[in-house]
């Protein structure tokens, strides 16, 4: 319901003091407004792979540049995003740092090992909620 319909205003003026004509009524007024919504993530594909794969996420809201790849072990900084739908990327973990022994300094990989790897993407609008990426070890 416009409450607004019908009413006029004598004197009212809009962006760097425009006038509005007596006879337009306040319904008629356009007011535009730019609000910057949150990355949102849809999909992930594949949703499971080994480290160096290449990962294309789907969503909304991504920006040319400045997008980041949020992680549960490293942040991946300015991503871009053509279309602001897409963002492509190659997954490279640490994973031997994260089975290195700290005594020895030697890396032991367990063969036939999932990882869940959270990703999400960040930008100066927010962040997305976050999807999973099976890690195979």
């Amino acid at each position: 319901v416009d409450l607004l319909a019908g009413l006029a205003q004598t004197s009212t003026t809009v962006d760097n003091n425009v006038p509005i004509p007596n006879s337009t009524p306040i319904s008629q007024v356009a007011v535009t407004t730019s609000v910057s919504s949150a990355p949102i993530l849809l999909s992930l594909s594949p949703n499971k792979g080994g480290n160096g794969t290449l990962i294309t996420l789907t969503g909304r809201h991504f920006l040319p540049q400045g997008n980041t790849i949020v992680s549960g072990y490293a942040d991946l900084d300015n991503f871009s995003s053509a279309d602001g739908q897409t963002i492509q990327f190659f997954l490279n973990l640490p994973t031997n740092e994260i089975f290195r022994d700290e005594e020895t300094g030697e890396v032991s990989l367990p063969g036939n090992l999932h990882l869940p790897i959270w990703l999400s993407v960040a930008n100066k609008n927010g962040q997305s909620k976050g999807l999973v990426y099976d890690l195979q070890i």
